[in-house]
């Protein structure tokens, strides 16, 4: 799969644009991206439709992933608030916390 992609878009990631490779523990290593995570698909599992995956470099994958655990626990965080329960955030699993709030709405992720 990751190969079809990465032939399909030209050999370059799809957020920064740069020529990706195949050197192991690169910035520039070629990387399947999900458009939508598990975050906000149903049940928290990951969508493996080819129209939900892009090929992206490691530096971007990382990043991004980054961000949007951020914004997801930061909206478990508000939920929790306007429930009033009392949970920890950011040790808690995303699963328990999926399972308590449900999904993260997606376009809290769009400008990702």
């Amino acid at each position: 799969m990751l190969l079809t992609l990465v032939v399909t878009q030209d050999n370059r990631c799809h957020y920064c644009n740069c020529d990706m490779n195949n050197v192991v523990g690169s910035p520039q290593q070629a990387t399947i991206e999900h458009l939508v995570d598990k975050w906000s698909s149903p049940k928290h599992t990951k969508i493996e439709t080819f129209s939900n995956l892009v090929a992206s470099c490691t530096q971007c994958n990382n990043q991004r992933g980054a961000i949007r655990n951020r914004i997801a626990r930061k909206y478990y965080k508000r939920q929790a608030d306007i429930k009033r329960i009392k949970v920890a955030v950011s040790s808690t699993s995303s699963k328990t916390l999926y399972k308590l709030f449900g999904p993260v709405p997606q376009h809290l992720f769009n400008t990702v």
